[in-house]
């Protein structure tokens, strides 16, 4: 019964494995050990794609995760392109170091996709780990 739970909530088989061992298959494959947690968001955002869309007039890219893939849509944030790409660009620049260490606040009025944002972040990040493209180890 619990082997089943498992395997329908998607969890891999975790070992435990020595730090000679840890150095030994980071040596031999070094690209899934060496991301920083933006580079994990960002990955993981880029792995459901964008299309660029006019707005006003104007384009703007339109990230496919915060179209909610997750639950067919339930949660899908529509018309705030803009700050999205705002938040985006404050992780990239976190990941590249070029602002100062700081955090996000997202702030606006209710029911304007804040939680929804931090959600399907949440969610990208999640399935993007489960699909094996990264290596992560707790000690």
């Amino acid at each position: 019964m619990k082997k089943k739970i498992k395997e329908l909530l998607s969890y891999k088989h975790k070992r435990d494995i020595s730090f000679s061992d840890y150095l030994e298959d980071m040596m031999k494959n070094p690209q899934p050990h060496l991301k920083l947690s933006t580079d994990i968001i960002l990955d993981a955002i880029k792995s459901y794609g964008w299309k660029i869309k006019m707005r006003n007039g104007q384009p703007v890219i339109s990230y496919n995760v915060f179209k909610d893939p997750f639950s067919r849509g339930l949660n899908a944030i529509h018309g705030q392109e803009n700050c999205i790409k705002s938040v985006i660009d404050i992780i990239y620049s976190i990941n590249k170091e070029t602002g100062p260490n700081r955090g996000i606040v997202l702030v606006g009025p209710p029911a304007s996709g804040k939680t929804n944002i931090c959600d399907l972040l949440t969610k990208a990040v999640e399935e993007y780990v489960k699909n094996g493209n990264i290596k992560l180890y707790t000690k």
